[in-house]
């Protein structure tokens, strides 16, 4: 008997994941977990699976694969999956090399639609003198605004800053970034200053640094994270001027906020106590409650912005300071 069943239509949201250990958080946002799947690899290989929950069977896939870069997720019936699946391994098979084990090779009609990006060319010649340097090549616009950025007089002071706010009000930070909170490089700029750098929660800028010009041409950086606004405190109670920084109550993207702004480098070197000033609260308990509540609201709209270089060397420079105040101890 002939099979009447549909070409099935597929339908798939593509992910960053390349150095996360889970996607749950990326998929809360999904109806279901159960569907088809499609792994790609940094050599440029894919694997396609199906799972009744693809994000316990992600975890499992990075513990064995440390190279994965993306995932493509469509839903899909759990009792269509293995005709599904069969069918997406004949169609990619055509254009990549699976690490899938398959034993038989079968064409595909010239109308069978899977979209895959290729890679760009790139030049290999035999004179060295020929090569494609770092500042001759092709360089994505994300990649070039984070090496501005790194190259910035005050970007070690940022780094340390942002990497202690990561620490203290962002949960499990390395697999929730992209999705659930973000950072982008030199988003603006004008004759007056730029925005060096900007970190989002869900949907909200929970902090910014800004460098500005001052009357007497010179420049000064600051830093700007908004908090949560504790119960019981007045307006008059949150606005402070202090000679090291100051602080407003105000409404930010519908958001009731209290808005910190501080200068880079008192933050960094001064002995600051905000604490005195919050009417008991602990600053970075107002700040992670501000973020917890922005990152549960689901998956941030400002994901495709995310810099992932500034966000690697930042995570890394996080996990220097863990180790270095509180971390593992030291082997004996």
């Amino acid at each position: 008997m002939a099979n009447d069943a549909p070409e099935p239509e597929y339908r798939f949201t593509c992910y960053t994941v390349a150095g996360l250990g889970t996607i749950t958080p990326i998929l809360a946002a999904e109806a279901t977990l159960c569907g088809l799947y499609v792994l790609h690899f940094t050599g440029g290989e894919a694997y396609v699976g199906q799972s009744l929950n693809v994000a316990a069977r992600f975890t499992a896939h990075a513990r064995m694969w440390n190279d994965i870069e993306t995932i493509d997720f469509a839903p899909w019936p759990a009792d269509d999956l293995d005709r599904a699946e069969d069918r997406l391994i004949e169609l990619l098979e055509q254009t990549r090399e699976l690490r899938n084990k398959q034993w038989v090779l079968l064409p595909g009609d010239e109308d069978d639609a899977v979209s895959i990006e290729h890679a760009r060319e790139i030049v290999l010649p035999w004179d060295r003198g020929d090569r494609t340097t770092v500042d001759t090549g092709t360089i994505a616009e994300d990649r070039l605004r984070y090496w501005e950025l790194h190259r910035h007089n005050d970007y070690p002071a940022l780094r340390a800053a942002i990497a202690l706010y990561i620490n203290e009000t962002i949960p499990d930070p390395v697999n929730t970034q992209r999705y659930l909170w973000n950072i982008s490089a030199l988003p603006t700029r004008s004759k007056y200053g730029r925005r060096l750098m900007t970190l989002r929660c869900g949907a909200l800028e929970t902090l910014f640094v800004s460098e500005n010009k001052l009357d007497d041409g010179t420049w000064y950086t600051t830093i700007r994270m908004n908090v949560d606004i504790p119960q019981g405190m007045t307006d008059a109670d949150l606005s402070i001027d202090h000679d090291l920084f100051h602080a407003l109550p105000g409404t930010y993207r519908n958001q009731r906020v209290w808005s910190w702004v501080f200068g880079l480098y008192d933050l960094i070197e001064e002995d600051i106590n905000v604490d005195s000033v919050t009417g008991g609260h602990d600053f970075f308990d107002l700040a992670y409650g501000l973020n917890i509540r922005m990152m549960r609201r689901g998956v941030s709209r400002y994901a495709k912005t995310h810099n992932q270089d500034l966000a690697n060397d930042v995570l890394a420079e996080a996990y220097k300071q863990q180790m270095d105040f509180g971390g593992e101890p030291e082997e004996e």
